[in-house]
Formats: structure tokens, C-alpha cells, sequence
């Protein structure tokens, strides 16, 4: 595992990975908060993490049963 980081390709792949995934919550984050300041209401807020969230599941298990048999 050492010599894997050695390498930069590597280590330059990983570091990108984190700096996405730092950036998605930020962004997920700062859309929650902007609903939230726009409408008042945390009901709303629920609701679009809610909707989020159900599309990623529908999506989600159609792809998995999409990928799985390939």
C-alpha cells in the first residue's frame, strides 16, 4: 500500500475524489440553507431532501439492477 502512495497519479487521483466529495456536501449543504432562508419553513427544507433523497434511491436501485448482471 506504501508504494501506491508513492505515486503522485495516485495520490493526485485521491486528493481530487476528496476535494469532490468535499465540494458536494458544501453544495448540498448551502441549497438546503438556501430553501430554508427563501421559504422559512422546515417543512419545505424536509421536502426537498426528501425528493433528494428519493430519487436517489429510484435511481439507485435501477442502476444496480441495470449494472449488476454486466
Amino acid at each position: 500500500m506504501k508504494e501506491l502512495w508513492r505515486q503522485q497519479p495516485f495520490r493526485m487521483y485521491w486528493l481530487g475524489m476528496f476535494l469532490s466529495g468535499l465540494g458536494d456536501q458544501f453544495g448540498w449543504m448551502g441549497l438546503t440553507w438556501f430553501v430554508m432562508k427563501k421559504t422559512g419553513s422546515s417543512a419545505a427544507m424536509g421536502g426537498r431532501r426528501a425528493c433528494v433523497h428519493a430519487a436517489c434511491c429510484v435511481c439507485g436501485a435501477g442502476g444496480g439492477s441495470f449494472a449488476g448482471p454486466i
